[in-house]
C-alpha cells in the first residue's frame, strides 16, 4: 500500500510547471538585480569622470 503511493508521489507531474516558472522567475530577477548593479557602477564612473574633467576645466 505504501509503495503504491510513493511510485505515485514519484511520478506525479502536477504542480512541476509552477516550480519550474517560480525558478525561471528568480533567475530573471537575479539577473536583473546583477546588470542593474553593474549599470549603476558604470555610470557613476563615467559620471565622476566627467565631473572631474568638468570641474579641472572650469576652475584653474
Amino acid at each position: 500500500m505504501q509503495t503504491n503511493k510513493a511510485r505515485k508521489f514519484i511520478h506525479n507531474n502536477e504542480g512541476v510547471s509552477a516550480i519550474e516558472y517560480a525558478i525561471i522567475a528568480a533567475l530573471v530577477a537575479l539577473a536583473i538585480l546583477v546588470g542593474a548593479s553593474a549599470l549603476g557602477t558604470a555610470m557613476n564612473n563615467s559620471l565622476e569622470g566627467s565631473a572631474n574633467d568638468f570641474s579641472t576645466a572650469v576652475l584653474p
